[in-house]
Parts: structure tokens; sequence; C-alpha cells
């Protein structure tokens, strides 16, 4: 019991967060980066996920939210600030492509 009171005695001191801190910064500048890091899955997980947004399914979205909008025109209950905001969310996200283009960072 005495060697545990010690070790978590250390464990919650100045001194085992310096080394903790000392250990981080070693780390950091003695591993080198690994140069032959494919990252093309992580790529095609994107490119699916804005084929997803900008495909059908955010298409089918987008026509809820127009006929949700419709609905509420119909009865009344239109709140100008949120048909605003959903109509200029839905031309962002298909024209999201076009925006990132022009900016000039198109692959």
């Amino acid at each position: 019991m005495a060697i545990l009171k010690r070790m978590k005695r250390w464990l919650f001191s100045a001194d085992a967060l310096r080394h903790v801190v000392l250990l981080a910064v070693m780390t950091l500048v003695i591993v080198e980066p690994a140069y032959a890091q494919d990252l093309s899955g992580l790529q095609k997980m994107l490119d699916n996920i804005v084929k997803a947004l900008t495909g059908g399914i955010g298409r089918s979205i987008a026509i809820l939210g127009v006929v949700g909008l419709g609905l509420m025109m119909i009865i009344g209950r239109l709140n100008w600030i949120v048909f605003i905001m959903i109509l200029a969310g839905i031309a962002i996200v298909f024209s999201a492509a076009a925006i990132v283009d022009g900016m000039g960072a198109g692959g």
C-alpha cells in the first residue's frame, strides 16, 4: 500500500507533469514524418460525402426544404429570415464546388 500511495503522490506532482511535457517535446523533435503516407482513402471518403450532399441525396433534402417553405407559406407561418436562410443554404451547397474552384483551390 505504501508503494501505491507514493506512486499516486508522484503522479499528481509537478515532477510528473514536467516529465510528461519533456517526453512529449522529445517525441515531437525526434520522430520523423512518414513520407510514404497515402491519404487516398481519406480523399475517397470525403469525395463520397461531397457526392452525397450535392448529388441525389442533397437534391432530395433541398426539395423537402422547399416543400416545407411552401407549406409554411400556405398556412401563413413563413418567417422570412428562415426562408432566406434555407434558400441561401441550398444555393451555397449546390454551388460550393464552383465557389472553391473560383478561389483557386480546385484540383
